[in-house]
């Protein structure tokens, strides 16, 4: 059975239509029909898929990525709750400014940076805005979520907001090594070489079998 990595990764190396085509002879696909969709932008399909599939979270998101709150409201409140529900409320909480619900550790860190990530691709920038301003919210619930904020903002050119988020992981997690390997990324995008291996070396420091870091830092020696 692919897994919906490997969906999305076929997805992303075939047109749109052809992996449509496949599905109806690969029914490993078929099953992730609604996940093309939403990667695709097309929330209208996916939603319709996700309603047909019983899957009330995902079919209440894509009307939140339409921009239809209402909908997702009155989705998401007429389901059976779950993890993934409670976390569609404490979305909609955020999103109207009024608090409905409260996220566990786990919510935060399953769905949080997800959400923020499709808010952005689908231009809800006023959503987007809005779970972002929710930071000292969510990081009550996880102090990790400046880390989840600031990888969402570097992969949408928010490079410089990015930096202070990255700066603010650190700062309430001294030990947080992924932090400082993105500050070494960000180093890198602006050509700083001598703060981004200083950021490197951080990340060595605090855990010395990072593969990634050592791979970097090699090449850059090189």
């Amino acid at each position: 059975m692919l897994n919906q990595e490997e969906i999305k990764s076929l997805f992303s190396k075939k047109q749109y239509l052809e992996v449509l085509q496949d599905a109806d002879a690969n029914p490993e696909i078929k099953d992730f029909l609604g996940f093309l969709f939403l990667e695709n932008g097309d929330y209208e399909k996916a939603q319709e898929f996700f309603r047909a599939k019983n899957m009330p979270f995902q079919e209440g998101f894509c009307k939140v990525l339409l921009g239809d709150k209402l909908s997702a409201r009155k989705i998401w409140y007429s389901a059976e709750e779950n993890s993934a529900i409670l976390w569609g409320k404490v979305l909609l909480g955020i999103l109207d400014q009024k608090l409905e619900a409260i996220p566990t550790f786990l919510q935060v860190r399953n769905f949080a940076e997800m959400t923020l990530y499709y808010l952005f691709k689908a231009k809800q920038v006023d959503y987007a805005i809005k779970l972002i301003s929710a930071k000292e919210f969510l990081a009550d619930c996880n102090i990790e979520s400046y880390k989840y904020i600031g990888r969402v903002l570097m992969d949408n050119d928010e490079e410089e907001l990015a930096f202070d988020y990255m700066n603010k992981a650190i700062e309430v997690i001294p030990q947080d090594y992924e932090a400082y390997f993105y500050l070494g990324e960000l180093y890198s995008r602006w050509g700083n070489t001598q703060r981004a291996i200083e950021a490197y070396n951080q990340v060595i420091s605090l855990n010395p079998y990072h593969t990634p870091t050592r791979k970097i830092l090699k090449k850059i020696s090189n």
